[in-house]
């Protein structure tokens, strides 16, 4: 990749923002294959495939991004991404059952 990866994540929300949803799709991928372990990239693959009407596909990388959050401790990117599956398919509430669960005030978590 001769860009940095804040280069290609800018011009990816950029066409995703402009509509460009197949370019804005293959820059968040690169951004992936670049930094593996960058969360927001991952997210806005799943809000790229929303936004061309592939809600299956979208909610159901949300639904692991939210379990992959959830088991690796970072409860914010969890709820962010267990809202937009129970958006999609309201049948996912137990994703928020279980982020209470996990981070209630009983937890060892906290």
């Amino acid at each position: 990749m001769g860009r940095s990866v804040s280069e290609v994540l800018s011009r990816a929300e950029g066409d995703l923002s402009e509509g460009n949803y197949d370019d804005a799709l293959r820059g968040f991928l690169a951004v992936i294959q670049a930094a593996p372990r960058f969360p927001r990239a991952r997210l806005r693959v799943a809000d790229t495939l929303l936004n061309v009407g592939q809600k299956k596909r979208a909610a159901g990388v949300y639904r692991a991004l939210s379990w992959h959050y959830l088991r690796t401790g970072q409860p914010l990117l969890g709820l962010v991404a267990a809202k937009m599956v129970i958006a999609l398919d309201p049948s996912y509430q137990d994703l928020l059952d279980i982020l209470a669960e996990l981070y209630s005030a009983e937890s060892d978590r906290l």
